[in-house]
């Protein structure tokens, strides 16, 4: 108990030294990928390293993360920062944090692909309840479901934006559809929908749905309209 007990006094004693040396006007800040969430066997295939750029009033800082996927920023300007994360095949990642002087802050990310094995594929076919292919060139809609919060962690963070992590719509082309979604390993839920059409004078709908994409795996889901 003794040994625990000096080790989170040693602890508070480094950050407050830490903190008491970081001159005025200025902080610290470091980001932090988290692989291991959304890529399968825990492996990169593009490069090992993401460029991150924080954006302070006028002026303009960048780092490129090392080889644990952090990348640290020491004695920069205070302030609101726009910070941007852009690694190869992965979607950007925008956001506003507040760093306050002297302060020293942490940001946990945890990208999604967008494109190539990592990323998910969604497709399938437009059918009746009868099992009958709908050849009418229809939208297919796809919402995140899961809140963009879950994969942008830290204090003071607001305005997150995510490329493609945002309603996509696509045409189906003779009775099929196939789309490429950013997921996660562990799994990212959507919510599908389709436009209704006419035919024959009778009218056909489908009922929108939530399915779960994962990364790297393609998953066929035939819309039934009803």
């Amino acid at each position: 108990m003794k040994k625990i007990f000096h080790l989170i006094l040693l602890t508070l004693l480094i950050t407050a030294c830490t903190q008491e040396n970081i001159p005025t006007n200025t902080c610290n800040y470091t980001v932090l990928l988290k692989k291991e969430y959304f890529v399968n066997n825990n492996e990169f295939l593009a490069s090992d390293s993401a460029k991150v750029t924080l954006k302070i009033a006028n002026e303009i800082y960048e780092r490129y993360t090392d080889s644990m996927l952090t990348a640290n920023f020491t004695t920069i300007k205070s302030g609101t920062a726009l910070v941007t994360i852009d690694y190869p095949n992965f979607c950007i990642v925008k956001y506003k944090i507040t760093l306050p002087d002297e302060s020293s802050l942490s940001s946990q990310i945890n990208l999604l692909p967008k494109e190539g094995e990592f990323a998910a594929i969604l497709k399938g076919e437009l059918q009746t309840t009868g099992g009958k292919t709908i050849t009418e060139p229809l939208n297919i809609i796809v919402t995140p479901a899961d809140s963009i919060k879950n994969y942008v962690s830290g204090q003071n963070i607001y305005d997150i934006y995510i490329e493609n992590f945002s309603r996509s719509t696509i045409k189906s082309a003779s009775g099929s559809y196939n789309i490429t979604l950013p997921a996660t390993s562990n799994g990212t839920k959507y919510i599908i929908n389709a436009d209704g059409f006419m035919q024959n004078g009778t009218a056909y709908e489908f009922n929108c749905d939530t399915i779960t994409l994962f990364s790297g795996k393609t998953t066929v889901k035939n819309l039934i309209y009803k």
